[in-house]
């Protein structure tokens, strides 16, 4: 353990992580300073996290661990939990799913510390183990010097406890997309949100097509629900349906050549790039792949919840 201690509280919220949880709380144990308590939200597991979590308090009693079991809870409305919970005025908001680098914490929560800040957020960095791994997170996964502010903040974010309140928390009928309305709640109050570039998260990406396909396309589900990106989305779509127009419509040869080559470079230019990180001729199956498996799932995903938020359903996708 380290022997610095700081007035942080880390809350994660948890739902069915047997898995993942242990990856992250060995990763808390190696943080260059230690926070004062860590408090698991659980919303609802069946398996045994909550099992995990209680052996985990038992074998470390040099911090506080608590747990809290919440029916039906989503990450929004466990993080509120856990933060109000909380006993410290800073609080720092991880995934179950993520690894931290040692020093995580530290890193993300020193401009607040040091009263330059009242939110923060780090960045995270793509882990994978096998080829398909590799390449969503080489293809898919910005630099974090290009991701939005509104969008950094899903798995590493920390902040006062009254920036929070100041903005009523998170918002607990939204899922996914949750933690891009917090943050554009506090951008819009005024709050400036720090980036600690250092503070840095490994995300495992999906391990197969079909669960990258279920992954993006509850992403655009969920910009649909809250209003963000639609330009976005409305120039992937327009792009993809010119191209597929002119490869497969009436237009003549020359127009079916410039469709075919406008779609092709576009898959190919990012594949050849990570090709040369991968050096495996099955980057040139697999990166086209899943290129076009997120950018088809981000189209249905975005349309089928447009079409969802116009009837006023649930703004939550496990609900919709």
């Amino acid at each position: 353990m380290p022997t610095r201690q700081v007035d942080v509280s880390v809350v994660v919220p948890t739902l069915d992580e047997e898995q993942s949880l242990p990856r992250l709380l060995a990763s808390l144990r190696t943080q260059t300073v230690f926070p004062r308590e860590l408090i698991i939200v659980d919303g609802g597991s069946s398996d045994t996290t909550c099992e995990l979590v209680r052996a985990h308090a038992a074998e470390h009693r040099d911090y506080d661990v608590r747990l809290i079991e919440v029916a039906d809870s989503r990450p929004g409305k466990s993080r509120n939990i856990g933060t109000r919970a909380a006993t410290t005025e800073i609080v720092a908001c991880s995934d179950a799913g993520v690894i931290l680098d040692p020093s995580w914490l530290e890193a993300l929560t020193r401009s607040i510390r040091a009263g330059e800040h009242r939110v923060a957020v780090g960045t995270f960095v793509p882990e994978g183990t096998t080829l398909f791994e590799r390449l969503a997170g080489l293809l898919l996964i910005r630099p974090p010097e290009r991701v939005k502010v509104l969008y950094a903040g899903g798995v590493s974010i920390a902040f006062e406890k009254s920036a929070l309140e100041a903005v009523g928390g998170y918002p607990e009928d939204v899922y996914p997309c949750e933690d891009a309305v917090f943050l554009r709640d506090l951008v819009s109050a005024g709050i400036e949100v720090g980036r600690a570039g250092d503070a840095k998260s490994l995300w495992r990406p999906r391990p197969h097509v079909a669960a990258l396909w279920r992954q993006y396309r509850s992403y655009a589900w969920g910009d649909a629900q809250i209003g963000l990106g639609a330009r976005r989305h409305f120039l992937r779509a327009g792009f993809w349906l010119l191209c597929l127009a002119a490869i497969f419509g009436i237009f003549g040869t020359i127009v079916r050549v410039v469709g075919a080559l406008a779609l092709g470079a576009y898959l190919l230019r990012p594949t050849i790039a990570a090709w040369r990180e991968t050096r495996d001729l099955r980057t040139f199956v697999l990166g086209p792949l899943i290129l076009a498996t997120k950018d088809v799932a981000q189209m249905f995903g975005y349309v089928e919840g447009r079409l969802h938020r116009i009837r006023g359903g649930s703004r939550d996708f496990t609900k919709r």
